[in-house]
Protein backbone atom coordinates (compact mmCIF):
# COMPACT_ATOMS: atom_id res chain seq x y z
CA UNK A 1 0.00 0.00 0.00
CA UNK A 2 0.82 3.63 -1.21
CA UNK A 3 1.82 5.56 2.10
CA UNK A 4 -0.16 9.17 2.66
CA UNK A 5 3.13 11.19 4.26
CA UNK A 6 4.00 14.80 4.37
CA UNK A 7 5.68 16.01 1.23
CA UNK A 8 6.88 19.39 -0.34
CA UNK A 9 5.69 20.19 -3.90
CA UNK A 10 7.48 22.33 -6.22
CA UNK A 11 5.88 25.53 -7.17
CA UNK A 12 7.00 26.40 -11.36
CA UNK A 13 5.98 29.39 -11.59
CA UNK A 14 5.83 31.34 -8.25
CA UNK A 15 7.24 31.69 -4.89
CA UNK A 16 7.69 30.18 -2.02
CA UNK A 17 9.27 27.48 -4.31
CA UNK A 18 8.20 24.76 -1.77
CA UNK A 19 4.68 24.27 -0.35
CA UNK A 20 3.77 21.54 2.46
CA UNK A 21 1.08 19.06 1.50
CA UNK A 22 0.17 15.43 1.85
CA UNK A 23 0.91 13.24 -1.13
CA UNK A 24 -2.65 12.52 -1.72
CA UNK A 25 -3.66 16.17 -1.93
CA UNK A 26 -0.93 16.40 -5.13
CA UNK A 27 -2.04 13.60 -7.10
CA UNK A 28 -6.32 14.78 -6.74
CA UNK A 29 -7.31 11.59 -5.75
CA UNK A 30 -7.05 9.97 -9.61
CA UNK A 31 -7.81 6.70 -10.63
CA UNK A 32 -4.90 5.95 -11.42
CA UNK A 33 -1.40 7.86 -10.67
CA UNK A 34 2.10 7.11 -12.07
CA UNK A 35 4.77 8.35 -9.74
CA UNK A 36 8.67 7.99 -10.83
CA UNK A 37 11.50 8.11 -8.03
CA UNK A 38 14.67 9.48 -8.43
CA UNK A 39 17.38 9.90 -5.82
CA UNK A 40 18.89 13.71 -7.46
CA UNK A 41 18.57 15.62 -10.48
CA UNK A 42 21.66 16.07 -10.99
CA UNK A 43 23.48 14.55 -14.24
CA UNK A 44 26.60 13.83 -12.26
CA UNK A 45 24.73 11.64 -9.90
CA UNK A 46 21.76 10.33 -11.39
CA UNK A 47 21.98 10.25 -14.92
CA UNK A 48 19.50 7.38 -15.21
CA UNK A 49 17.33 9.43 -13.03
CA UNK A 50 16.50 12.41 -15.96
CA UNK A 51 16.62 9.93 -18.85
CA UNK A 52 13.83 7.63 -17.28
CA UNK A 53 11.93 11.44 -16.40
CA UNK A 54 12.90 11.90 -20.38
CA UNK A 55 11.51 8.50 -21.67
CA UNK A 56 8.43 8.54 -19.10
CA UNK A 57 7.73 12.24 -20.65
CA UNK A 58 7.55 11.31 -24.30
CA UNK A 59 5.19 8.24 -23.44
CA UNK A 60 2.90 10.21 -21.69
CA UNK A 61 0.56 11.59 -24.73
CA UNK A 62 0.47 7.79 -26.42
CA UNK A 63 -0.49 6.40 -22.92
CA UNK A 64 -3.02 9.08 -22.34
CA UNK A 65 -4.75 7.40 -25.06
CA UNK A 66 -4.99 3.98 -23.48
CA UNK A 67 -5.78 5.50 -19.84
CA UNK A 68 -6.83 8.36 -17.69
CA UNK A 69 -4.10 9.19 -14.91
CA UNK A 70 -1.69 11.46 -13.75
CA UNK A 71 1.90 11.51 -13.63
CA UNK A 72 4.35 12.85 -10.70
CA UNK A 73 8.07 12.72 -10.00
CA UNK A 74 9.21 11.99 -6.49
CA UNK A 75 13.05 13.04 -5.33
CA UNK A 76 14.61 11.65 -2.48
CA UNK A 77 16.73 14.33 -0.47
CA UNK A 78 19.08 13.62 2.22
CA UNK A 79 17.55 15.20 5.11
CA UNK A 80 20.74 17.03 7.28
CA UNK A 81 21.94 15.97 10.67
CA UNK A 82 20.48 19.57 12.03
CA UNK A 83 16.60 19.01 11.04
CA UNK A 84 16.76 22.81 10.78
CA UNK A 85 19.03 23.06 8.27
CA UNK A 86 16.93 22.96 4.76
CA UNK A 87 19.55 23.35 2.54
CA UNK A 88 19.30 20.38 1.03
CA UNK A 89 15.76 20.55 0.77
CA UNK A 90 15.39 24.01 -1.14
CA UNK A 91 18.78 23.03 -3.18
CA UNK A 92 16.83 19.73 -4.92
CA UNK A 93 13.84 22.54 -5.13
CA UNK A 94 15.40 25.14 -7.41
CA UNK A 95 17.03 21.61 -9.34
CA UNK A 96 13.94 20.51 -9.84
CA UNK A 97 12.34 23.90 -11.03
CA UNK A 98 15.13 24.54 -12.77
CA UNK A 99 14.49 21.46 -14.86
CA UNK A 100 10.70 21.50 -15.00
CA UNK A 101 11.53 25.37 -16.79
CA UNK A 102 13.94 23.92 -19.21
CA UNK A 103 12.24 20.70 -20.57
CA UNK A 104 9.03 22.46 -20.71
CA UNK A 105 7.76 19.34 -18.18
CA UNK A 106 4.33 20.05 -16.77
CA UNK A 107 3.73 17.36 -14.14
CA UNK A 108 4.63 18.06 -10.64
CA UNK A 109 8.03 17.50 -8.92
CA UNK A 110 7.47 16.40 -5.36
CA UNK A 111 10.33 16.52 -2.73
CA UNK A 112 10.59 13.55 -0.03
CA UNK A 113 12.30 15.05 3.00
CA UNK A 114 14.86 12.11 4.03
CA UNK A 115 13.55 9.62 1.88
CA UNK A 116 10.56 8.35 3.50
CA UNK A 117 8.77 7.18 0.96
CA UNK A 118 11.86 5.11 -0.40
CA UNK A 119 11.58 3.97 3.95
CA UNK A 120 8.57 3.07 4.07
CA UNK A 121 8.38 1.62 0.07
CA UNK A 122 11.65 -0.54 0.92
CA UNK A 123 12.72 1.19 -2.39
CA UNK A 124 16.44 -0.29 -2.79
CA UNK A 125 17.31 1.74 -6.03
CA UNK A 126 16.23 4.46 -8.41
CA UNK A 127 14.72 5.34 -10.64
CA UNK A 128 11.67 3.38 -10.50
CA UNK A 129 8.48 4.04 -11.55
CA UNK A 130 5.06 2.63 -9.81
CA UNK A 131 1.40 2.38 -11.12
CA UNK A 132 -1.09 2.82 -7.78
CA UNK A 133 -4.66 3.82 -7.62
CA UNK A 134 -6.65 6.05 -5.86
CA UNK A 135 -6.72 3.65 -2.60
CA UNK A 136 -3.05 3.70 -2.66
CA UNK A 137 -2.85 -0.27 -4.05
CA UNK A 138 0.50 -0.59 -5.74
CA UNK A 139 -0.40 -2.32 -9.53
CA UNK A 140 2.89 -2.55 -10.80
CA UNK A 141 6.41 -1.38 -10.39
CA UNK A 142 9.51 -1.16 -12.54
CA UNK A 143 13.18 -2.45 -11.28
CA UNK A 144 15.69 -0.25 -10.81
CA UNK A 145 16.96 1.09 -14.01
CA UNK A 146 17.01 2.56 -17.24
CA UNK A 147 13.62 2.24 -18.52
CA UNK A 148 14.09 0.36 -21.65
CA UNK A 149 11.44 -0.01 -24.52
CA UNK A 150 9.77 -3.50 -23.39
CA UNK A 151 9.96 -1.50 -19.80
CA UNK A 152 7.62 1.36 -21.54
CA UNK A 153 5.76 -1.04 -23.41
CA UNK A 154 4.59 -3.19 -19.83
CA UNK A 155 3.80 0.35 -18.54
CA UNK A 156 1.35 0.73 -21.43
CA UNK A 157 0.22 -3.06 -21.14
CA UNK A 158 -0.46 -2.37 -17.34
CA UNK A 159 -2.65 0.92 -18.08
CA UNK A 160 -4.76 -0.99 -20.33
CA UNK A 161 -5.41 -3.91 -17.99
CA UNK A 162 -6.47 -1.45 -15.40
CA UNK A 163 -9.77 -0.63 -17.17
CA UNK A 164 -9.61 2.66 -16.24
CA UNK A 165 -9.78 4.31 -19.95
CA UNK A 166 -10.30 7.35 -20.82
CA UNK A 167 -13.68 8.98 -21.55
CA UNK A 168 -14.47 9.48 -25.66
CA UNK A 169 -15.42 13.06 -27.04
CA UNK A 170 -18.31 13.09 -28.04
CA UNK A 171 -19.55 13.87 -31.61
CA UNK A 172 -22.29 16.15 -31.82
CA UNK A 173 -23.83 16.79 -35.12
Amino acid sequence: KFPNMQVFLVNKLRDPILETTKFNNVVNNAEINIITFVYDLDPEVCFPCLTEIEKINENLEHWRTIADFNYSVLVGTKRENDTKDSSRLYLSAFSARDYMKENEWTFPFIIDYGFNYLKALNIRGVPCTYIIDKGGNIFYSTRPGLSSESTLTEIASKLSSLQVVKPQKKNIN
